[in-house]
């Protein structure tokens, strides 16, 4: 009767635990008032001019209110090595950056940001270093605009998995590359994908050696493969494809294929870091023999102001170019803009028009990659971009949608970010390349490693439509 009543009493606590949710050991909230339901700043540290107010809270009765260039700061314990998720609602008054992140933590600061004058969920994920013991949780109003800053409803919990959270994870380990100088360190890469081999090989991809920040090894190469993993050189391609200007250097490939003449084009970024930059444009039919480059585009009085040119052609036969400027400051610019061109034959192109709704709250959007999908109509971008106040060495990667090619979307959130402290792609991340193949979003991205600058490539999947529905939360 004993050994009955124990055998039944192990079934019943089996049972239990197993209608417990998985991540209930996980969801106690590290944070001391995050909603400042004391109605006083307990827990929290502040600077500058921030207060507790009582007339726009997203629930209860108080919120964080913070100025132009103020904060509210908790240092929490943590543990190394740790999966955190952060989350939080905040708002903004006069189009102002409020952001909700963390630092302090082993790992590069991070954050979401928003310019919503309603109150909009921001979600943060981050790894603790191998010797972390504390984080920074912060709310902070940046030095720009006009109005104050809200956030309320503050969250912090360990989690097993970012897999709900987090849009992408990061590469394990960087693909290998073969680089004409030697040291297999490509980056921005731009990836065309056929649905029979082209020449051979279902995908290609432009790239440019960048070994250890020597922009001299700059220059346009091309490299294929028939998994989108395994790369090589082509038989009797002689790379790179155009040589190191003088003055100056090359930069910036993107790969497109016309249907029209059965050919493949790279098009490249030439500046002479003085005064000017152009766009040229080289073209093959076989991938392996190429015309000799032809400028198609140029600036003869700003150096910098036609960065990472993406370019598409519509079904109707239109070329489109989207592109970064920066006018004359570059990677530390701190006025950065997306615009775009058109063209009927991608050589002679039309005046810029500025994407006006294309910008990142918090952030400069540095290098670009559109993707145009035929079977919605809609248009889809990847792009690094870096906190106001810094520059293109601390960039995460970001999503957005044109859905009607009227109005882009973008999210607060990052859909990629340096791997914790070691990784191969643990200082930034850089411009990428982006495909959806059979409903899996496949993502090539260049990222740098801090401790030595090296640079390489990495690949990342996930189904589209949880990807999607992670951004939309």
């Amino acid at each position: 009767m004993k050994k009955r009543l124990v055998a039944c009493l192990v079934i019943v606590a089996l049972l239990c635990s197993s209608l417990l949710p998985a991540a209930a050991a996980e969801e106690t909230d590290l944070l001391v008032n995050g909603g400042f339901e004391t109605g006083d700043s307990t827990g929290w540290n502040w600077f500058n001019n921030a207060v507790v107010d009582s007339a726009a809270p997203h629930s209860g009765n108080y919120c964080a209110k913070v100025a132009k260039n103020s904060s509210y700061e908790q240092v929490v314990t943590v543990s190394p090595d740790t999966k955190y998720v952060l989350t939080g609602w905040a708002k903004s008054e006069g189009s102002s950056v409020m952001t909700l992140g963390v630092k302090n933590y082993g790992g590069q600061e991070t954050f979401s940001a928003t310019l919503s004058a309603d109150y909009q969920q921001l979600a943060v994920t981050f790894t603790t270093g191998p010797n972390a013991q504390t984080a920074t949780i912060y709310g902070y109003r940046q030095n720009s605009g006009s109005g104050a800053g809200y956030f309320d409803d503050v969250e912090l919990t360990a989690v097993q998995d970012f897999a709900p959270y987090q849009p992408l994870a990061n590469a394990i380990a960087p693909q290998a590359i073969p680089t004409y100088d030697g040291a297999n360190q490509p980056t921005h890469p731009s990836v065309v994908k056929f649905e029979q081999p082209w020449n051979g090989y279902l995908y290609w991809m432009a790239m440019t050696p960048y070994p250890f920040n020597d922009g001299s090894y700059e220059n346009p190469s091309i490299v294929a493969s028939n998994d989108g993993e395994n790369w090589i050189v082509p038989e009797g391609v002689s790379n790179p494809l155009a040589g190191t200007p003088s003055p100056g250097h090359n930069c910036d490939v993107d790969l497109v294929y016309v249907p029209a003449s059965d050919e493949l084009r790279m098009y490249y970024v030439e500046a002479d870091d003085i005064i000017s930059s152009r766009v040229k444009m080289i073209s093959s039919r076989d991938g392996v023999h190429w015309s000799e480059p032809q400028v198609v585009m140029q600036d003869l009085v700003r150096k910098y102001s036609i960065l990472s040119p993406s370019i598409e052609i519509l079904p109707d036969g239109t070329y489109m170019m989207w592109y970064v400027d920066t006018g004359n400051a570059g990677w530390n610019s701190q006025n950065n803009q997306v615009k775009y061109r058109t063209s009927a034959d991608g050589i002679k192109w039309s005046g810029a028009v500025t994407c006006t709704d294309f910008v990142q709250p918090g952030y400069q959007i540095w290098h670009i990659d559109v993707h145009y999908d035929t079977s919605s109509g809609a248009y889809y971008a990847v792009y690094p971009a870096y906190p106001n106040g810094t520059d293109c060495d601390h960039c995460n990667l970001f999503f957005a949608v044109n859905r009607t090619g009227k109005q882009w979307e973008t999210f607060s959130r990052p859909i990629l970010k340096p791997s914790t402290e070691g990784g191969w792609d643990d200082f930034c991340i850089y411009r990428s390349s982006m495909l959806i193949d059979d409903g899996m979003l496949k993502v090539w991205y260049g990222a740098k490693k801090q401790e030595d600058s090296s640079w390489h490539t990495g690949l990342t999947m996930r189904d589209f439509s949880e990807f999607m529905k992670i951004l939309e939360r």
